[in-house]
């Protein structure tokens, strides 16, 4: 299944003026006297060996009272400002009783809200994202199964013999079973989640009381007992209930009269950006497939056709013209033509393959057997045809953009060097110092003379390619892509030594004693990894930059035909 652009929708919406929420407000959970609590269902919290916590918390008092409790008479993990002050704090014990806490200093405002993340587990540090950023870290690595709960999971309850009261308000409280990345909190923090994703174990919005209960999308409803409901500005508009389908509406809407004036890929992106609001809203998921159909257009590959030496140029000035020289500047090339052509083939089908998985699905990619299949019919020779001759061809067989490049560089460079050094056995010699006392230093036995030895590969790899508009010409997109792969190794060759353990050797000092010689690099790795590792070391870094650039290009891209759909209208 493709990549679609459905990442783009959130941007794409706050983007859109219909964000403004001065008029908006949302139903919270306020806490405010003693006892007030939600409890939550445990089943859902259990045994989880990563988890991401996440929850908004607006203090209306600092006084070191919990907001999240778990675990009441050993307190095992508790979020709360610290005493009197505005730091933020996370403290939690472990199993052997051992106390971990991440404190953030002057990070928390009163009546303002703020998003708080816990990251725990795979084996990583305990975190805490506060407001989208990250903060702190403390060295705990386990999850919430390495911690002894002795009775519950809470919002706002007191720690055992404590008469701090959580003064504040809370809402929308979510407990995933991996660790989330900053990026993905601050894209979903400020909007209702509505997607069904597998690792969103539990889900409270915290808006709603009906019969003692708070209603979860996931994980039961959690009791509540004392917190009342209080109705506050919004915290974001995509944060009330009805807002996202709101909007998911209005892209709706869009997308019909763009496919009504056939402009399908415009069409895509708006159904795309409703279902990325939205999942199943209304039958976007069928006018989606529709508007792929009616808009897909062809893409041809030919990136990776032999590139002539210096002498073997035969390109003419004016196919130089329409490709911009691709970058040529033929006296400076270093192509090893044999490397050249076997690595060709391993990019173009790395680059194929990850551009199928990149771009919108209505890129529909010619490969580049079927393209040269279309020259050889048109009379052209797929290993010698001009840059100029590949567009006409491809223009001609209906295809509005073609992907073209070529090696400018392929070769590996080997350096190295040695250098002499001398190592002793020693014995034990006594003396009598400048005092007459009697003393033992060490002094030479047998001299050695030994290679230390250094050697670098480096593997170079160039490539140019072009996004062209087969129509105009035009460069829709291009680059010149150099990476460098290198392996480097420093060794001591062990036959020098005619069997005696370099561990009994010696090196003499400027002041004439000797200390033990260094040896860590006489048992290390000796030969250079081979060219072909390197090779594809650097083709992936080329491979993965021509896909994501060329993928950005074409989601963005509209065929003229549906361009000018739009603006007949």
């Amino acid at each position: 299944m493709r990549i679609t652009i459905s990442m783009l929708a959130v941007v794409f919406c706050l983007a859109r003026p219909s964000l403004a929420t001065p008029d908006l407000t949302m139903d919270v959970l306020s806490f405010n006297e003693q006892g007030d609590m939600v409890t939550l269902p445990a089943a859902a919290l259990t045994g989880l060996s990563e988890a991401t916590l996440e929850i908004w918390v607006r203090w209306e008092q600092f006084n070191n009272a919990p907001v999240l409790l778990f675990g009441v008479k050993e307190t095992n993990v508790r979020l709360h400002n610290d005493k009197d002050d505005n730091h933020l704090e996370i403290t939690l014990r472990d199993a052997d009783g051992k106390k971990h806490e991440v404190r953030v200093k002057d990070a928390l405002e009163l009546n303002r809200w703020h998003h708080i993340a816990i990251l725990l587990g795979g084996d990583k540090k305990m975190r805490v994202v506060l407001d989208g950023k990250k903060r702190d870290d403390d060295g705990y690595r386990g999850g919430l199964e390495q911690l002894p709960m002795d009775s519950g999971y809470y919002v706002g309850r007191n720690p055992a013999g404590s008469g701090a009261t959580f003064r504040g308000t809370v809402a929308d409280l979510r407990i995933w079973n991996r660790r989330l990345k900053p990026a993905e909190i601050v894209a979903n923090k400020d909007r209702l989640f509505l997607r069904d994703d597998p690792a969103l174990v539990a889900y409270w919005q915290l808006n709603t009381i009906a019969a003692g209960m708070t209603a979860s999308s996931k994980g039961g409803d959690a009791t509540v007992a004392g917190a009342q409901l209080a109705s506050v500005p919004a915290i974001s508009r995509f944060l009330v209930p009805g807002e996202l389908e709101k909007e998911a509406d209005s892209f709706y809407a869009e997308a019909n009269e763009r496919m009504e004036q056939g402009a399908f890929i415009e069409a895509y992106r708006g159904f795309d950006s409703a279902l990325e609001l939205v999942p199943n809203f209304r039958d976007s998921e069928q006018l989606l497939a529709d508007a792929v159909e009616k808009g897909a257009f062809p893409v041809a590959l030919y990136l990776f056709k032999p590139l002539p030496l210096a002498d073997e140029q035969t390109t003419t000035d004016e196919d130089e013209g329409i490709l911009g020289r691709l970058g040529r500047a033929w006296a400076d090339l270093r192509v090893d033509k044999e490397d050249r052509n076997a690595l060709r083939e391993d990019l173009y089908t790395s680059v194929a393959q990850g551009l199928q998985t990149a771009t919108p699905p209505y890129v529909q990619f010619v490969d580049q057997t079927s393209f040269a299949g279309g020259l050889s019919s048109a009379g052209l020779d797929p290993l010698a045809v001009t840059g100029a001759d590949a567009l006409e061809a491809a223009h001609a067989a209906g295809y509005p953009v073609l992907l073209m490049g070529r090696f400018t560089q392929v070769f590996t460079n080997d350096t190295g060097s040695k250098k002499e050094k001398k190592a002793y056995t020693t014995k034990k010699q006594s003396y009598t110092n400048s005092e007459g006392k009697k003393k033992k230093r060490r002094v030479s036995k047998k001299a050695y003379t030994y290679k230390e030895r250094s050697k670098r590969r480096t593997a170079t790899c160039t490539f140019v390619f072009q996004l062209l508009d087969t129509a105009t010409g035009e460069v829709l997109h291009g680059a010149e892509l150099k990476s460098k792969s290198k392996d480097s190794v420093f060794y001591v060759n062990w036959d020098n030594f005619d069997g005696v353990p370099p561990g009994k050797l010696y090196r003499r000092m400027e002041d004439g004693k000797y200390t033990s010689l260094d040896t860590s690099h006489f048992d290390t790795r000796s030969l250079l990894k081979g060219k072909w590792e390197l090779y594809d070391s650097a083709l992936a870094d080329i491979g993965s930059q021509i896909v994501a650039e060329v993928a950005a290009t074409l989601s963005e891209y509209e065929p003229p035909s549906q361009a000018v759909a739009v603006a007949g209208n």
